[in-house]
């Protein structure tokens, strides 16, 4: 089916004014710009699964609770949900989000899923409107597209146990479930800000080629959604030590391949061993509060003291994040916590915002340490496959040499093998 057929089918099923359908002819055609047949197909199922709202001001969560119920249906009446702390990220209801639930039968097992999508739109008079020349909010849009799009295969899974997991792009949310009490309890989740990460790249890269734009610098300050910034400059730099198709495997296709060979250099890396360590904790925790000194004031004191406090377990890694992913997505959610605070700079005087600068100078640090180790196993690997590819082929040919000048009469058994396995596959191909 054409990409413009499928947006005018989900338009008339859900009934979208003629604004979201032309957002949407723009926004899906620089979204799949060098995607794969297979992911192209998994966001035209997307769009047909997934139906979208917008409001025309920040939405409540009344508003939110109110169309998810709609679309259980009363199915889940039988379910009790026990919520989690999401922390910064889950305070508020954002101006746009994917919302997804699994729908349980009697016993607890699930038998279907909803999602929908919610984008807040623009006022038409605002810079960012006048930009896209239309109130829909098109970055935002690509952002919860992208997750969704993330979330069409294997979203949930499902084990014997009952407990399940439910993978919205890297982000999978783990819940336990009690089929006496017929309870679920969002136990904690993984990836979530490498996700947030590596999904704002995509809502970048695709607002660049909406608009012709080929440097980040030229896009106008007011475009770009509030996760991206040091989370994304960072994600790019693990993209470009590690390889951009590794992650989009990983987010689409569920892939965790390429991750688990990462890991393994990662582990070769003694990193998470050194990180764990008593003087590096000392280290860390002196680095972050290099800023109170004899010249601060009092209060200046006081407020950075309760502030690493506050966030001491975001800026000293907990040990329970072990491996690579883990390391990964608590660095982002540093990040992330990072630029939700340092809003409040104004307010503050030079010396606070001195601390301030030193923690994000860590978080950065602690980011480019690892990737930095892991990249440098992986290029010794790879001068070592190129290296014994190499001698393989000299080899072969040595033999081959032999054979010609009548030295060696017939291969051994192993090459033999080999040889006719090749012939059949180049007559196949033919």
């Amino acid at each position: 089916m054409q990409i413009f057929d499928c947006i005018d089918k989900v338009g008339n099923k859900y009934g979208y004014n003629s604004e979201l359908i032309d957002a949407l002819k723009r926004c899906i055609p620089v979204m799949i710009q060098g995607k794969t047949e297979e992911d192209i197909n998994l966001l035209m199922d997307t769009l047909e699964r997934v139906q979208i709202y917008t409001f025309n001001e920040q939405p409540k969560q009344e508003e939110i609770d109110a169309i998810t119920n709609k679309k259980i249906n009363g199915r889940n009446n039988h379910v009790k949900i026990i919520s989690y702390d999401k922390g910064e990220y889950g305070k508020t209801v954002s101006s746009g989000a994917y919302i997804s639930e699994p729908i349980f039968d009697e016993d607890m097992n699930i038998i279907d899923r909803i999602g929908f999508i919610y984008i807040t739109d623009l006022y038409s008079n605002s810079k960012t409107a006048k930009f896209y020349g239309t109130k829909i909010n098109l970055s935002h849009l690509i952002h919860e597209l992208g997750h969704a799009w993330g979330a069409q295969k294997s979203e949930f899974q499902q084990e014997d146990s009952g407990n399940y997991t439910m993978s919205v792009g890297a982000a999978k949310f783990h819940n336990i479930v009690d089929r006496k009490t017929k309870t679920v309890v969002e136990a904690e989740v993984d990836g979530l800000y490498i996700e947030e990460a590596l999904n704002s790249i995509e809502e970048e890269e695709s607002i660049y080629r909406l608009f012709g734009i080929d440097d980040f610098h030229k896009i106008p300050s007011y475009v770009p959604s509030k996760y991206q910034g040091s989370m994304t400059a960072m994600m790019r730099y693990y993209i470009e030590k590690l390889g951009k198709n590794t992650f989009e495997k990983l987010r689409i296709q569920k892939d965790r391949r390429e991750i688990e060979k990462l890991q393994e250099i990662f582990d070769q890396t003694n990193f998470m061993k050194k990180i764990q360590e008593k003087d590096y904790y000392a280290n860390k925790e002196k680095k972050l509060n290099c800023a109170q000194n004899t010249s601060m004031s009092d209060k200046a004191k006081k407020i950075i003291k309760d502030f690493f406090e506050k966030y001491r377990d975001l800026y000293l890694m907990p040990q329970k994040n072990k491996g690579f992913l883990g390391h990964l997505d608590r660095v982002m959610e540093q990040l992330f916590n990072f630029t939700s605070i340092k809003y409040s700079y104004d307010i503050f005087s030079e010396d606070i915002k001195k601390a301030y600068q030193e923690a994000y100078f860590s978080i950065l640090v602690e980011g480019y340490v690892p990737v930095n180790q892991v990249a440098e196993i992986m290029e010794k690997r790879k001068k070592q496959e190129i290296t014994q590819a190499t001698l393989s082929n000299l080899a072969r040919e040595a033999l081959e040499d032999k054979i010609r000048m009548g030295e060696i009469t017939d291969l051994p058994k192993e090459n033999r093998v080999n040889n006719r396995e090749e012939k059949t596959i180049d007559e196949t191909s033919i």
